[in-house]
């Protein structure tokens, strides 16, 4: 959700702000609403909208597109099971025949973007540059709550 809420410049001037969780239901119309910066509010349903992530198709690069030049494609370990086999057909069964061979036939085709297992992209190397000014953040860590401070330990041990 978002929600129409006061802005910065002050409380007459109002933006629309979110993504927000809707926590609890008090009536019809009124919300109680997490706005992701640790405010609890109570919002009229008038003043709440639905959240709509939008994609850019500018971003999309296709493989036709010569202004980019070349684009790698990270390759395919031939070796590895294809996704559709571990689909679960079970969960799919509420489509038609055709299209759940449309749908297997896709995750076989970008089998890359489908694998259970985590790869690493050696593609191209990332560098960010930072004015001489710059000075990095400085924040204090959060607290693990004592019952899982183990499993995290566990998981952050170097390997």
């Amino acid at each position: 959700m978002i929600v129409l809420d006061d802005d910065a410049a002050g409380k007459l001037c109002k933006r629309w702000q979110g993504p927000a969780t809707v926590v609890r239901i008090k009536s019809p119309y009124d919300y109680l609403v997490d706005m992701g910066d640790g405010r609890v509010r109570h919002v009229h349903a008038n003043k709440m909208r639905k959240f709509h992530v939008r994609v850019q198709s500018c971003n999309i690069i296709s493989e036709n597109d010569v202004d980019f030049g070349r684009v790698l494609v990270p390759a395919i370990d031939e070796s590895d099971v294809l996704p559709s086999v571990n689909v679960d057909r079970s969960k799919i069964e509420h489509l038609y025949p055709d299209q759940q061979g449309k749908l297997l036939a896709l995750l076989d085709e970008f089998a890359e973007c489908f694998s259970d297992k985590p790869g690493l992209c050696r593609v191209a190397e990332h560098q960010i540059r930072v004015t001489g000014e710059y000075q990095p953040k400085r924040i204090r860590p959060y607290c693990v709550p004592e019952a899982i401070k183990s499993e995290v330990d566990r998981q952050c041990a170097v390997r």
